[in-house]
């Protein structure tokens, strides 16, 4: 797997649609690795100890690998390859592999009124 995302431009037209797709990737995080890649835009960037707040819809798929997730309403779950993560708007989540096994994981955000 080659590491990649990509986040998107959007417009007032492109929100009028309803659904607009912000970002996309895939990212592979060895085993005892920094998670995530520092090179996220700051807005996206968290760590285990500051949880974030996305002003955005994400789901993100793990194909490989476990670890952890947890929300404002959602206590702390395991993460194993095939699990789906929902996140909504606007709610503090924080999200991390287990350092012994990493993950493989892909995701797209994406915001609009027809969600």
């Amino acid at each position: 797997m080659n590491n990649f995302y990509k986040y998107l431009p959007f417009s007032k037209e492109d929100e009028s649609w309803g659904l607009t797709v912000l970002n996309v990737g895939c990212t592979r995080i060895k085993a005892a690795h920094d998670y995530p890649y520092k090179s996220h835009p700051s807005h996206h960037n968290f760590n285990w100890k500051n949880w974030r707040r996305l002003e955005e819809y994400q789901v993100i798929y793990i194909t490989n690998g476990q670890g952890i997730f947890e929300s404002e309403r959602c206590s702390q779950v395991k993460v194993k390859a095939g699990t789906i993560i929902f996140l909504f708007p606007n709610e503090k989540h924080r999200y991390k592999p287990d350092s012994k096994t990493g993950w493989d994981e892909y995701w797209v955000g994406t915001k609009g009124n027809v969600i």
